[in-house]
């Protein structure tokens, strides 16, 4: 008994690819967004959407979104601006764990927000102002052995010692 075979979707040549792309309906018909529509997606942002889900309440593809990002200055600033107020708010819910007791939290925020007085100033490291030949010196009086490699490419015959 001869067994049905599915077939499997037809992957266009990539000399074709422009070609089937274009003729994709959903990308022939992708328009922006409306302002109406921009402002209920900005407004589903700020109560927590991601764009995808954003999107999907809109009943618009990622494609309109992104194109209208791209072709309005504006509705891409206040994107930006609204993900910028969500990240100052998980900043602000970190501090609250902090200081709650939440260890971890207590811990990420010290190591991203130390006290001003907490911070390393910055001071020259020793030995930074050291000429070639006081650094040699101070390995030598260290007990340092030079490779050969090292000695005869700097070609110091005061090395050889």
């Amino acid at each position: 008994m001869p067994v049905a075979r599915e077939e499997s979707p037809t992957v266009p040549h990539p000399i074709l690819w422009n070609e089937s792309l274009e003729s994709t309906p959903q990308l022939q018909k992708a328009t922006l967004l409306t302002s109406d529509q921009q402002a209920e997606f900005l407004e589903l942002l700020t109560k927590g959407a991601s764009p995808f889900g954003a999107c999907e309440k809109l009943e618009c593809s990622q494609l309109q979104l992104a194109l209208t990002l791209a072709q309005d200055a504006e509705f891409s600033e206040k994107l930006k601006a609204i993900k910028e107020i969500q990240g100052q708010n998980v900043v602000a819910m970190l501090y609250q764990a902090a200081l709650k007791g939440n260890v971890t939290a207590r811990q990420f925020w010290l190591r991203h927000q130390p006290p001003a007085d907490w911070r390393l100033a910055a001071s020259p490291l020793e030995g930074q102002d050291l000429s070639d030949a006081d650094l040699f010196d101070r390995c030598r009086e260290a007990g340092l052995d030079f490779p050969p490699e090292l000695t005869a490419r700097l070609a110091t015959p005061d090395l050889e010692a």
